[in-house]
């Protein structure tokens, strides 16, 4: 089973739990989170951390297990389906599109780290995914953030006006 499939098949379940349809993801807390429990129990007249532990029990999906922690639901992918889904990766043919990944974008008024090379390589291996897929992609390193640089020139043309016209 595509991981796709298993996440849409665990909020599937989910809503038919709370009538509500609602995903986060922070890797500390599992591949996937919900914190649907929280939000729900006062409308149901129960404890956030004890509807966690009822809706996670009745969760049945194969290739993720639900975890409950306090008012939210944190799934883990079980490493049979990640690994399932590199080995039929071009197997998985989602509707052809144009994609586009933008790679470290670094703020060129601070100094350049490594943290801007690994966020490249992440970018590249993306965009090599997406190639593998059949989509269109485009690869950019954006360079943003150009305000302090356009500030100093403006404060320097207030500072110095005469000076800059020669």
């Amino acid at each position: 089973m595509f991981i796709e499939d298993v996440v849409k098949e665990t909020f599937k379940q989910l809503k038919e739990l709370s009538d509500q349809e609602e995903f986060a993801e922070f890797k500390s807390f599992g591949d996937f989170s919900t914190s649907l429990p929280l939000k729900q129990a006062k409308k149901l007249k129960q404890k956030p951390d004890q509807l966690a532990i009822s809706w996670a029990d009745k969760i049945d999906v194969k290739g993720v297990t639900a975890k409950p922690t306090g008012g939210f639901i944190n799934f883990f992918l079980d490493d049979e389906s990640i690994i399932h889904n590199l080995k039929h990766i071009r197997d998985f043919k989602p509707e052809k599109k144009t994609a586009i990944v933008e790679y470290s974008s670094p703020n060129i008024a601070k100094p350049f780290s490594i943290g801007h090379l690994r966020s490249t390589v992440i970018g590249e291996s993306i965009k090599r995914i997406y190639e593998i897929l059949g989509w269109k992609v485009v690869g950019m390193n954006f360079i943003g953030d150009w305000g302090t640089q356009f500030g100093k020139l403006l404060l320097a043309y207030e500072m110095w006006p005469t000076e800059l016209e020669s």
